[in-house]
């Protein structure tokens, strides 16, 4: 997987900014505040991967798995 790491960071993060957002396990003040910071978080994250987003690379990950894919059925 070619992202596989900051995936699971985001979905963290979005399992957080849910709890906070509804309250769970965090007080409701307390809760808002984690919401905006998790929310904050995740929009920098998509704007500096979108900033660093090279469609070469992409393509090269991409190529890779369907190669893999063709082995796999070819045998």
């Amino acid at each position: 997987m070619c992202r596989s790491r900051s995936t699971l960071i985001v979905t963290a993060l979005a399992i957080i900014q849910y709890m906070g957002e509804n309250a769970i396990m965090f007080p409701p003040t307390f809760g808002e505040v984690v919401e905006e910071l998790a929310e904050t978080v995740i929009y920098g994250i998509a704007l500096t991967y979108l900033w660093r987003f090279k469609l070469a690379d992409y393509e090269s990950c991409l190529v890779q798995k369907l190669n893999y894919e063709l082995k796999h059925v070819n045998h």
